[in-house]
């Protein structure tokens, strides 16, 4: 390493001209100054916390620092940015509240790309805070809907950003000590990422939780560190944490993340030294693979450890090669001399006073770097960046410097490192062979290993990795690629996101070196997302008159996004005609994106009207099938046949003869049945069933009685029910008959009508009036009718439904004689109906099942003692 001091400043013998590295120091006094270059100078603190980050986007290394600007506690705190413009750090007003003994971290918890902030610690008057400012363009505003976080008041605090439970979105841990004096270790989860967020839009705004099983299960620490870095190599983020507990005692301890968002003790690695202050720094200074552990702080002894763990296979084990001095402080990796690995800095107390020493790695093994530049300060931060943009990492450091250990002073130094004038580090290839593979809402993103540049190039397996993830080309919403300056979270070449929201996305990768230089982003790629069920736009059905001999197609509009449908996976489609009890399966014709038609005859003798058309089966192109679809169709009715027309919730049908309809009909009427809100209820009923509005178009003018079926609710009081008709605003009893679950009545034209319940039926004697019929002549046989020779009777026509009035609630009794006076059939024997308007139907069978004979037929009603008769024409040829 080569050393060219400042003026004034003599080259010691320490530092030949053999040696690869430069470092320059500019040392800052208390005053504060404005820049940072060889004659200017950075506020001078203690009790500090720093970090560098690209606040403002513009691709080099800005400076957050805060701490105690004077020598005792009672001393002012500050929070102060530093703008890099062009290698130059350029102090900015940003209004944050000044802060000690606490912790500064930079993550994009809002996913809008820039870096947003968390900052805790003790304020002028020592009390805690912990508090999140959203980054608007380079400027910060506190964000105060996370009332949640808000309420934790932390000082001898640390923070740490992390996706820890996978779904893109960064999650923080803080731990400190609360306003009652307690240590407090919480782990809040960031619920941006959320399908279940409805209404949000895709990333959604952060909602930050505390994620109570796990922070219970965390150890409550302060004035301490913690730490997330990937243990035991499975791709998820794990947990170091050291500091005293809520007994007071020191602890240290690892917690494994599996399964994956559930944080257990890692109790395989117990033998780390419990400590508190210091630092924890994850690394992967060995080149293997996986991340090793550097800890400094103060044991139960309160001795000052300073130690390196390597990492095998998820245990850690102590590096006895290492040797240092006892040092307790602030720890930062990087690789200062662009010879590929990473050394180490560390500054802080040791028994000789304070210092700031840095290790080289000389393959895996840690070596002392003698600089006699590097001024040594303690209680203070550190962090490598690229200030001046030259291809190698300058050090920051703060704290308080001693030439004698009784006098202090402040500094704030930029150690420029002028190894890039020998041996500029180059930034690293991106990653290329980006893939993707989902299952259901998770997706594992993979990639091609990256590459390093330049005559010392970091290992490809010690390389790290970003990944950015959105709803839009370049955009960072889902999983954000922004950060602070510091290695990449991801060591590997793949990465599992998940419960993703169904969506289309993109991604890239880029690759990080030891030297904390990054690549560009690699060419973007797609993925989608699918768990959502295919569902069906429209059905169309043509034509909307079905009836024997003609041939229905049907076409069904799906609709599914993101993926689309898979056609080659045929639905199952079929058809339930009125009055039928089977389907007709149609054949598909084609099916092309989200369009599939088919088509079937009708074989059969089928009543015109609403016919239901079913579909099940179908798949879209990430395996989600749909949910069985079932629709009433409203159809036209043919007037020389009349139809059956049903309720779009199937509770309700409308039987309509061919004698029911107008002998004028120039055009098939269009009949619907649609629900409407009760409003208010006729007077005395107590219970409501629905209701419905039946409109025709044209307008229809029934000739008879048509016959309305509701199908009797669950759990109503059968006895007791009902159908009323709305007038106006005021609701007409028409009453009904109750048969095998469904209540029918005959009505006389077309409006509005509800099934409710009475609240008692009327009693009494009561009498018979008004019989009908829909067919007062019908053909069981289907023939006759009045239809013409050859051609058989419409299917309406093979029954006829009997009509008539009660004027209250009896015992009724309803036979079929033939002109002789024999019976032939018993309809009702002494059955129980209420008053109103009553309804019974007649197949044209006798008592043995057997179709009478053609003829006129006497149908006899009787309640109570009274009894009323009208005859009826069978027609069988």
């Amino acid at each position: 390493m080569t050393l060219f001091p400042p003026a004034g400043i003599r080259r010691t013998t320490a530092l030949a001209p053999l040696l690869a590295s430069l470092l320059i120091a500019v040392f800052a006094t208390p005053a504060r100054g404005q820049t940072l270059a060889p004659s200017q100078q950075l506020t001078g603190v203690w009790g500090a916390s720093t970090t560098w980050a690209d606040v403002d986007g513009d691709g080099d290394a800005d400076l957050l620092l805060t701490g105690l600007t004077g020598p005792d506690d009672n001393s002012e705190p500050v929070t102060q940015l530093y703008r890099n413009d062009g290698g130059t750090l350029v102090e900015q007003a940003v209004g944050l509240p000044g802060i000690h003994l606490g912790a500064v971290a930079f993550g994009d918890y809002d996913g809008d790309g820039d870096l947003d902030l968390a900052l805790s610690g003790a304020t002028s008057d020592g009390s805690g805070i912990l508090t999140l400012y959203r980054n608007n363009g380079g400027s910060f505003s506190e964000d105060i809907s996370q009332s949640g976080l808000l309420s934790e008041t932390l000082r001898y605090s640390t923070l740490a950003w992390g996706d820890y439970d996978g779904d893109g979105d960064t999650d923080l841990l803080a731990s400190g000590m609360n306003a009652t004096g307690n240590a407090r270790t919480v782990l809040f989860n960031n619920g941006r990422i959320n399908a279940n967020r409805v209404g949000s839009p895709l990333g959604g705004s952060p909602i930050f939780t505390e994620d109570t099983p796990n922070s219970e299960r965390l150890i409550n620490l302060s004035q301490g560190n913690a730490a997330w870095g990937d243990l035991d190599g499975d791709g998820d983020l794990d947990l170091a944490a050291t500091g005293y507990g809520t007994d007071g005692g020191r602890q240290a301890a690892l917690y494994i993340n599996d399964p994956l968002g559930t944080l257990t003790l890692d109790t395989r690695n117990g033998q780390l030294p419990p400590l508190s202050g210091g630092d924890i720094a994850w690394a992967d200074y060995d080149a293997d693979g996986d991340l090793d552990l550097a800890l400094s702080g103060w044991n139960t002894n309160w001795e000052a450890i300073f130690q390196i763990y390597t990492n095998a296979a998820g245990i850690l084990r102590e590096d006895l090669s290492f040797s240092s001095r006892r040092i307790v402080g602030s720890l930062a990796w990087g690789d200062f001399d662009n010879d590929g690995d990473l050394d180490l800095a560390v500054l802080g107390n040791t028994d000789a006073g304070p210092i700031l020493e840095l290790y080289r790695n000389d393959n895996g093994v840690l070596e002392e770097v003698p600089i006699d530049i590097l001024r040594g300060v303690d209680f203070g931060s550190l962090g490598w960046a690229d200030i001046d943009s030259d291809g190698d990492l300058d050090l920051l450091s703060t704290g308080r410097a001693s030439d004698d250990g009784v006098n202090f002073t402040l500094t704030s130094s930029a150690n420029d490192n002028l190894e890039s004038r020998f041996n500029p580090n180059a930034a690293p290839i991106p990653p290329d062979g980006l893939t993707s593979s989902t299952d259901g809402a998770d997706i594992q993103l993979s990639w091609m290993q990256g590459s390093d540049d330049g005559t010392s190039p970091t290992p490809t397996g010690a390389l790290t990795y970003e990944i950015r993830v959105g709803d839009s080309p370049a955009s960072n919403n889902i999983r954000s690629g922004a950060g602070s300056v510091e290695f990449g979270a991801i060591r590997t070449t793949s990465l599992v996101l998940r419960n993703l929201p169904s969506g289309s996305y993109n991604w890239s990768a880029r690759t990080i070196d030891g030297g904390l230089q990054t690549s560009d982003w690699s060419g973007e790629e797609t993925f989608i997302v699918d768990t959502v069920s295919p569902v069906i736009d429209s059905v169309q059905v043509r034509p909307r008159v079905l009836t024997q001999g003609r041939r229905a197609s049907v076409v069904v509009d799906f609709n599914d996004e993101p993926a689309g449908m898979d056609n080659a996976v045929s639905p199952r489609v079929t058809l339930q005609l009125a009055n039928q009890a089977s389907e007709l399966e149609l054949t598909q014709l084609s099916y092309s994106g989200d369009l599939w038609i088919g088509e079937v005859d009708v074989e059969t003798d089928v009543p015109s009207g609403s016919f239901v058309v079913r579909v099940s089966g179908a798949v879209d192109l990430k395996g989600n099938t749909m949910e069985p679809f079932e629709r009433s169709i409203p159809a036209l009715i043919a007037p020389g046949g009349g139809g059956i027309v049903e309720s779009p919730d199937g509770l309700l049908r409308l039987r309509l003869s061919p004698n029911v309809l107008p002998a004028t009909l120039s055009e098939n009427p269009d009949v619907r049945i649609d629900p409407v809100v009760v409003g208010t209820e006729p007077s005395g009923v107590t219970a409501s069933h629905g209701a419905y509005e039946i409109t025709s178009e044209p307008a229809l003018t029934l000739r008879k009685a048509a016959t309305l079926a509701f199908d009797i609710p669950q759990g109503a009081a059968t006895d007791r029910l009902a159908v009323y008709q709305l007038s106006g605003t005021s609701w007409t009893r028409l009453g009904g008959t109750a048969a095998a679950m469904v209540f029918r009545v005959p009505v006389t034209e077309l409006g509005t009508y509800g099934l409710f319940e009475d609240s008692a039926q009327s009693g009494g004697s009561a009498s018979v009036s008004n019989i009908d019929f829909s067919n007062r002549a019908f053909s069981p046989r289907g023939g006759g009718g009045g239809q013409a020779a050859g051609r058989p009777a419409p299917i309406l026509l093979r029954t006829t439904d009997i009509s008539f009035d009660l004027s209250g609630s009896a015992s009724v009794r309803i036979e079929i004689y033939d002109r002789s006076g024999r019976l032939q059939n018993v309809l009702a024997a002494g059955r129980q109906m209420n008053a109103g308007r009553n309804v019974i139907t007649w197949d044209g069978r006798d008592g043995d099942g057997d179709s009478v004979r053609s003829g006129l037929y006497i149908v006899s009603i009787e309640a109570d003692g009274e009894r009323e008769q009208k005859t009826v024409a069978v027609v069988n040829r």
